[in-house]
């Protein structure tokens, strides 16, 4: 998981001109967003450039945002997620330090630019269009400072950059071996021995006893605990909370766009560049013309129609959403002026709209009043919970003063289940693990799980995991046995065949003399592409180990493998002209990185780098952290 962070905030921060391309009007004329205070003090410093540990939090918080994390996240996994916004914000500051001592300025007019070359703000007809551009600015929620100070930095950091990895070039002798490596594919037969079909005898008792023996550590019980706790949960107190039927109708009046499902239309839509030529299309399709056709013909191209599928009104430019919501089926519109030019729209398909009346949903939303309310009255619960937990009462007294009634769980493993098997209670992950990082007699701090729940602890006594007698676990003794010697009788059957084959046999005369099939592999390469399922995993790796002809087996828990080389394919750089070239960009990348990283580094040993790192950690994770640190 903490690799997975490290890479996808890596890839975050790579992206950054993507994702942020999509909010902004600053540079249409609201002016220099880069004066001003933009909160906080600074925590982050590289020369004169400075990032407040406002700046920092709200990284933070769009960076975990972007990975899907919740906001309760382990002490360690947020630390990760901080260092990495910490040293991308550092690598931010670096570029822009280095491109003021280089003098390289990023005008507004050159964000401007980049904005409107910018495809995803374009329209189907290739041009900048200022109502999508507004509407992804408003889907992404991000304001026009956080945009414009990202793309100016990241234009700065494409010139620095580019001339930095101009001169980096993959060498063409170690590409082709590369590609050679990857490449090279292999056919082969294998014989497949499933495991669960191999025939053993019934265990006496003096060999489950050794079996036992050997391996009594895998039979114990696990450890047990008992616990008292009490859990605070919306849906415990939901029930209890009246909902008049004004506020019902109040509710439902304000949500009401939650169940109107809008109409729509599928429109057909041709566009002229003169009001001449949108009225001589329009009398000739009332003559009977085909709209397609006769748009095009009048037009002179074959770009002026197109269909727009089925739409709903906020699809269209505000001046045609009336009229062409108002046109009976397959009616023309008359023409409609457009900042693009003459619109004539047809409809093909009407769809009405509906709303769903309040007795149909008036469940859900006193449910969802009900558990909003509850969410309340848990906080101040929670709130009032803690005071006194704080102030030294025992989970009992607690809930004695708030009316609530404590809870019990006899035994409880690490698994979450009791001593019997079965799964204990609602009770989550967090709640388990609390449970065994708690000490014997000790309360644990009142904590919020992910369900919008709250819940304290106390461990009040621990069993600790014994070896069970074999006449307790004497079923899963015989099945542990049984499963063993099945796979040993696999693998024993394979070297069987592996003997008979190098004695002389082919694999077709041995695999039928024991009643087993040869699968012939097509051409497969080193990460096992092409092979059929259910196939050990390792078999790419022995395959490519092999030469000649040669056998061996491998195996996972369900089969045993024997396979034999047939042949070897070596890479044609020919034939796979694309796959040496994308393989090509892939390493020049990997080595334009490196390069970059190691500039990177050259310049934190070139700028006064200061970061406080205790204001950031207290910030983000509310609590007190290491002694702030100055320097690189």
């Amino acid at each position: 998981m903490m690799q997975f962070i490290r890479s996808q905030v890596a890839g975050i921060f790579a992206k950054l001109l993507f994702l942020l391309l999509i909010a902004s009007f600053a540079v249409w004329g609201i002016g220099d967003i880069f004066t001003g205070d933009r909160g906080g003090q600074a925590v982050i410093e590289i020369d004169e450039i400075r990032f407040t540990e406002v700046e920092v939090y709200n990284q933070y918080q769009r960076s975990r945002s972007s990975l899907r994390l919740g906001s309760d996240l382990p002490d360690e996994l947020a630390s990760t997620l901080i260092q990495q916004v910490t040293d991308s914000l550092v690598e931010e500051g670096l570029y822009q330090a280095e491109a003021a001592n280089m003098g390289i300025i990023i005008t507004d007019a050159m964000v401007a630019e980049q904005i409107r070359q910018t495809a995803s703000f374009k329209d189907q007809f290739g041009n900048f269009d200022p109502n999508i551009f507004q509407r992804a600015l408003l889907n992404a929620g991000l304001d026009e400072a956080i945009y414009i100070r990202a793309l100016k930095t990241e234009l700065l950091r494409q010139q620095i950059a580019d001339a930095v990895i101009a001169g980096v070039r993959m060498p063409s002798p170690l590409t082709k071996a590369l590609f050679a490596y990857h490449e090279e594919r292999r056919t082969a037969q294998v014989v497949k021995i499933t495991t669960a079909d191999q025939n053993v005898s019934t265990p006496s008792d003096a060999k489950l006893q050794e079996f036992y023996n050997a391996r009594q550590e895998e039979f114990k019980s696990p450890d047990y605990r008992s616990v008292t706790y009490l859990q605070l949960k919306p849906e415990d107190f939901a029930d209890e909370i009246a909902v008049t039927e004004v506020e019902l109708e109040e509710t439902y009046q304000d949500q009401l766009d939650q169940f109107t499902t809008p109409p729509t239309r599928t429109v057909d839509q041709a566009l002229f560049d003169s009001l001449e030529n949108a009225e001589a299309a329009a009398k000739r399709i009332a003559e009977g013309g085909d709209f397609e056709n006769t748009a095009n013909d009048v037009a002179g191209n074959s770009t002026t129609y197109l269909s727009l599928g089925e739409i709903i009104p906020s699809d269209l430019p505000e001046v045609a959403q009336t009229p062409v919501f108002a046109l009976a089926l397959n009616a023309v519109s008359q023409p409609i002026e457009t900042a693009f030019g003459w619109h004539l729209f047809k409809v093909t398909a009407i769809t009405a709209g509906s709303v769903k009346p309040l007795t149909e949903v008036k469940a859900q939303i006193k449910r969802e009043i009900q558990m909003s309310r509850a969410l309340d009255t848990l906080f101040e619960l929670a709130n009032g919970l803690e005071d006194l937990l704080a102030g030294g009462a025992t989970i009992e007294e607690a809930a004695s003063e708030l009316n609530l009634r404590p809870q019990s769980i006899a035994a409880i493993d690490p698994t979450g289940q009791d001593s019997t098997g079965r799964p204990v209670g609602d009770i989550d992950k967090r709640f388990i693990d609390t449970v065994f990082a708690t000490e014997t007699g000790t309360q644990s701090a009142l904590i919020e799980d992910q369900q919008n729940s709250y819940f304290v602890l106390r461990v009040d006594g621990v069993t600790p995991a014994t070896v069970q007698p074999l006449s307790s676990v004497k079923q899963a003794v015989t099945e542990a046995w049984t499963a063993t010697a099945k796979a040993d009788a696999a693998r024993a059957l394979g070297e069987k065949i592996i003997a008979a084959v190098k004695a002389g046999q082919s694999l077709q005369q041995v695999a039928d003399a024991n009643n087993l099939s040869v699968d012939t592999l097509r051409a497969f390469n080193r990460q096992g592409d092409a092979l059929p399922s259910g196939l050990p995993g390792d078999l790419p790796n022995l395959a490519f180990e092999l030469t000649g002809t040669q056998i061996d087996q491998t195996e996972d828990d369900n089969s045993v493998a024997v396979l034999q080389l047939v042949s070897v394919i070596p890479a044609n750089s020919d034939k796979s002209k694309d796959t040496l070239e994308a393989l090509s960009a892939n390493l020049m990348a990997k080595i334009s990185r490196d390069t970059l990283d190691l500039y990177v580094a050259s310049l934190r040993s070139n700028h006064n780098v200061r970061i406080n790192r205790r204001v950031i950690e207290d910030s983000i994770l509310g609590q007190d952290g290491n002694q702030g640190s100055a320097g690189n």
